[in-house]
């Protein structure tokens, strides 16, 4: 946990300036940080989110057929289950950051009802 924290927010993104300078191993309660951790093995899933949430023609033909998108993407076997099922905690279980699946399936959902 910060010492110090200045949060910076914008229209779409939120940054923040952190400082430590106490010793935190002294702590008694273990921190635990308001997004988990995510996994740099996750970076191609990780870009076919971002394309699906800023890409019309993606999620067009995500939305017409998910089993024949995900067919031939360059993904592990249980990355494309997720990303068919498109779950934000299973996505966020396997390493993604929740903004990217929440952003994707908030396109979907509205491509999927027009």
């Amino acid at each position: 946990k910060p010492d110090l924290l200045s949060l910076d927010p914008s229209w779409h993104h939120n940054y923040a300036t952190l400082a430590w300078w106490k010793n935190s191993f002294s702590r008694k309660k273990a921190f635990k940080p308001h997004y988990p951790e995510i996994s740099s093995d996750r970076l191609n899933l990780t870009i076919i989110l971002h394309r699906l949430a800023n890409n019309s023609e993606d999620r067009r033909r995500f939305v017409e057929n998910r089993k024949a998108y995900v067919k031939n993407l360059d993904l592990e076997n249980k990355e494309k289950i997720a990303l068919i099922r498109l779950k934000d905690e299973e996505m966020v279980a396997m390493g993604v950051h929740p903004f990217l699946s929440f952003m994707a399936r908030l396109h979907i959902d509205r491509e999927s009802k027009t």
